[in-house]
């Protein structure tokens, strides 16, 4: 028998299970109302699953932990700081924190909450909550809410499985999955930092709602049509009376932080369509699975318990389900203590997670559900299993918590990867340059890009869509075309960077049919929106908008490469001068000078060098010529000396002691190569001269700090990254090591024109 310590407990347990409702008003004043609305105003505030200021934002932040979304902003974006990158980089609001907001602001209004239930078992048109009491539909239906949608639809837009299934715009859902789309691809494509920096804001906050609706599908309340769950009494948290009232799964949850802290994934969903991550149609209520193949709707469902759905209780019509089923099939009844308790308390315990456990301090029985303090002493035994009355206390939702919401922070990270799962390589052209521009231009600037992408993102192919290539680069304050204030300092760059953005490119057929499985070359135009030479940390994006794999017409993808800043190369015909060797007997080698025609025709001691048979005249067969004329260059680029160029990129006819600049960018700093082939008069049938040259490099490491920028050389007072010429000397010289011919310039004369000559670029 009882003792009276026991009787009272009962009686206090049983008050406990038996205020479970919103007792019955009578509005009998001109207020009534007022009065109504004001009660739904601070009721409904805890219709939330999970709660929005606590809870959500502790999964969010644990669900991006667990995605690949920080190697993503990293790799993809150039977020440098992964997810705790600063939006705006002015604040100290990131990525993560921006995602967590998110997911709080989703249940405000708080209206937007009965948007947010899905019974999986039901047409996903009829799949909303619809067990509300009268008074909240009216108020809802005054805010603007009136009508309500399944919480896969209000996030996704479909009324049934993506991709095929019928989509919908609901016009007061602006943080949904389209949204979020929208928002990313404008802060990819915008040229405005500030514009970038609101849309990634508004980007990753729509998405942080979106998650929101994940999360709520781990709460059995939300997909078991069962609203109701939200008006029980859950104590005296403030001095509202109506903050008493929500759902104890909840309430359980957010004062018990640590059980979202130690909530890991078994492992994360990966699925091809965006509505699967809610509900893949595959449970039509008789086949009940704990699979990850299953949308987490349909799992929390099929496996749990909310307070009005428990069969044993005679659930009303709106709450009924066929699982999970209580029967001494799957279910035994197991004694242990109660929540924060040496009482001795009866619960069902599932059979699949073992025999029933020595009652310990621990609580190491399965908490499936609790028998009712009101149950007959002489029903409880395991034959009679499935039709004892049942409840659930904080030991079963201790249970419940630790398995689903590792399902929430699973589910969650699989959405963030879904929707940052498109990506792109980006390799250079056939020409090896990205851009190629003439220096004598003014002003210098990058108006065409030339890259090949290709599709890397895993099992999905891009189907039609658009390119967009976008430019990120800080821009000099000092930049001098001709380098004299080079190399930069870090000082010398703005703070913030700018975009250059370029047309649009529609994807053709043809396009389409080789992007995904090999390197596609295209042309993007940047005329509207040039790229300066005078830049550093410069970096090259390409984004796809359109049909990826399931998703249709919004989804995106990106690719990012590092680009080295722009390289100036100078091309010289050195003709002006020759090169004329005197040997030395002392040291048996030629002491070399440069000399115009001129002089050397006027000085005997030379003019023998030149005139081999001493006739007076010069530069007949046979001789060398020593007189300035014109050459013809032609210059390409290409990433091996066994690789044969496209090209050429640039030629010119060139006057004597004149050079051309070329301006450049490519992806690597070493093993890049510059092919030189020249002809003239004199040398008809041409030849070529293959040289190497390095990237330019003037940017920060990734840690942030300023890089040693590249140096720079300076020829005939020219100042660029590389330089070579064709020189014409008697004798010429051999190397023995190199193997390499060629005829010395041991003096720099200052050319009579320092300005570059103009060159044509053939960079169609």
């Amino acid at each position: 028998m009882r003792n009276g310590r026991e009787k009272k407990l009962l009686k206090k347990d049983k008050e406990k299970e038996l205020n479970r409702g919103v007792k019955k008003m009578k509005i009998k004043n001109r207020f009534g109302v007022f009065i109504i609305i004001w009660i739904v105003v601070c009721l409904y505030d805890n219709a939330a699953a999970y709660d929005d200021k606590d809870t959500h934002r502790r999964i969010t932040g644990k669900a991006v932990e667990y995605s690949t979304l920080n190697n993503y902003l990293i790799q993809n974006l150039g977020f440098k700081d992964g997810i705790e990158s600063n939006i705006p980089s002015n604040t100290k609001n990131t990525i993560r924190f921006w995602l967590q907001e998110g997911s709080e602001l989703e249940d405000s209004p708080m209206c937007r909450a009965s948007n947010h239930f899905h019974n999986p078992l039901l047409p996903w048109n009829r799949s909303y909550m619809s067990d509300e009491p009268w008074w909240i539909a009216t108020y809802c239906g005054i805010t603007g809410y009136g009508t309500k949608y399944s919480g896969v639809t209000w996030g996704t837009g479909y009324l049934s499985p993506a991709p095929n299934g019928t989509k919908i715009t609901i016009s007061n859902q602006e943080w949904g999955w389209d949204s979020a789309r929208t928002y990313y691809y404008q802060a990819l494509t915008s040229s405005l930092s500030t514009e970038r920096e609101t849309y990634f804001a508004k980007t990753f906050q729509a998405l942080g709602q979106v998650l929101h609706l994940i999360e709520d599908g781990a709460q059995p309340a939300h997909t078991r049509n069962d609203f109701r769950s939200h008006l029980n009494f859950i104590g005296f948290e403030s001095i509202n009376p109506f903050r008493w009232f929500g759902s104890r799964f909840e309430n359980y949850v957010k004062n018990n932080s640590g059980l979202v802290a130690s909530a890991t994934p078994e492992g994360l969903p990966s699925f091809t369509r965006l509505t699967d991550f809610w509900d893949t149609d595959q449970y039509i209520g008789n086949n009940p699975s704990d699979s990850l193949s299953l949308g987490i709707t349909e799992f929390s469902n099929a496996n749990y318990f909310s307070d009005e759905t428990i069969p044993n209780n005679d659930p009303t019509p709106l709450h009924i389900f066929s699982f999970p089923q209580v029967n001494n099939v799957n279910a035994q009844i197991c004694e242990d203590y109660a929540p924060g308790s040496t009482d001795k308390r009866r619960y069902i315990s599932r059979n699949d997670k073992g025999p029933c456990p020595p009652v310990t301090q621990a609580r190491t029985a399965d908490h499936f559900a609790a028998i009712s303090l009101l149950a007959a002493e002489d029903m409880i035994r395991n034959e009679n299993i499935g039709s004892i009355r049942l409840w659930l206390d904080d030991n079963v939702h201790n249970t419940y918590a630790k398995e689903l919401l590792p399902r929430a922070v699973g589910y969650s990270a699989g959405l963030l990867n879904y929707f940052f799962r498109g990506t792109l390589e980006i390799t250079a052209p056939d020409t090896y340059v990205y851009s190629i521009i003439d220096g004598s231009s003014n002003p210098q600037q990058f108006t065409k890009i030339k890259a090949k992408v290709m599709n890397t993102t895993p099992n999905e192919q891009i189907q039609a869509g658009v390119l967009q290539a976008v430019a990120k680069y800080k821009k000099r304050t000092d930049y001098q075309p001709d380098l004299s204030n080079d190399p930069p300092a870090e000082t010398s760059r703005e703070p913030e960077f700018s975009y250059s953005v370029s047309a649009q490119w529609t994807l053709s057929s043809t396009e389409i049919s080789s992007i995904n499985t090999s390197p596609v070359e295209f042309t993007f135009n940047f005329e509207s929106s040039p790229i300066p030479a005078g830049i550093t940390d410069l970096y090259l994006f390409v984004i796809f908008k359109g049909t990826l794999g399931n998703e249709a017409d919004t989804a995106i993808a990106a690719g990012m490469k590092d680009i080295k800043e722009p390289t100036h190369h100078t091309f010289w015909n050195l003709t002006d001068r020759f090169s004329l060797g005197i040997y030395n007997d002392t040291t048996s080698t030629y002491i070399y000078h440069l000399y115009t025609s001129d002089q050397i025709k006027n000085t005997p001691a030379l003019a023998r060098l030149v005139d081999l048979n001493r006739n007076g005249i010069f530069n007949e067969s046979g001789e060398p010529y020593i007189e300035p004329y014109y050459i013809d260059f032609k210059i390409s680029y290409m990433s091996s000396l066994s690789q044969e160029p496209v090209g050429p990129l640039a030629e010119v006819q060139l006057p004597p002691g004149r050079h051309i600049r070329l301006i450049v960018l490519v992806d690597s700093k070493y093993n890049n190569y510059v092919r030189m082939a020249h002809s003239d008069f004199i040398d008809t049938t041409g030849s070529y001269y293959n040289t190497t040259f390095e990237g330019v490099i003037n940017q920060e490491w990734e840690n942030g700090t300023w890089q040693t920028p590249t140096p720079i050389i300076t020829f005939r007072q020219i100042r660029a990254h590389f330089y070579t010429g064709v020189l014409r000397c008697e004798p010429i010289t051999y190397d023995p090591v190199t193997r390499i011919t060629y005829c010395p310039y041991p003096e720099e004369p200052a050319p009579a024109d320092t300005t570059p000559y103009q060159a044509t670029i053939n960079f169609q």
